[in-house]
C-alpha cells in the first residue's frame, strides 16, 4: 500500500462527504489525530497491520461507524469498555478481540 504514518485532522474533515469505506490497512500509521473523519458517511474504517499503539478516537462518525478493523498493530487500549459512545457499531476487528460483536 503506501506509507502513511499519520492522519491528521485536515486529511479528512469536510473533504468527502460520501465517504464510506476507508481503507488504511498495511501502512506504518502510529497516530491518528482526534476529531479525525468529521463531515464523512464513514461505515467501514480498515486500519489493521499499522503501528498504533491506541485506538483512535472515532466519535465524529459514531452516528456511522458499524466496523471498525484494528487487527495487527500494537494497541494498548480496549474499544469494547469504550463502545457506549457509538450508535451503530456492530463489530469490531482487534487482536485482542478478534472479531468483537457489539450487538
Amino acid at each position: 500500500y503506501n506509507s502513511i504514518t499519520e492522519i491528521k485532522r485536515g486529511d479528512f474533515n469536510w473533504k468527502y462527504p460520501s465517504l464510506e469505506i476507508l481503507n488504511l490497512n498495511f501502512n506504518k500509521i502510529t497516530f491518528v489525530e482526534d476529531g479525525c473523519f468529521n463531515g464523512t458517511a464513514l461505515t467501514t474504517i480498515r486500519i489493521g497491520k499499522n503501528s498504533l499503539e491506541y485506538i483512535p478516537d472515532f466519535c465524529a462518525v459514531k452516528e456511522t461507524l458499524v466496523l471498525i478493523g484494528l487487527t495487527i498493530n500494537n494497541i494498548k487500549n480496549d474499544l469494547a469498555r469504550e463502545h457506549h459512545v457509538f450508535n451503530r457499531l456492530a463489530r469490531t476487528l482487534h487482536p485482542a478481540k478478534p472479531h468483537h460483536n457489539f450487538a
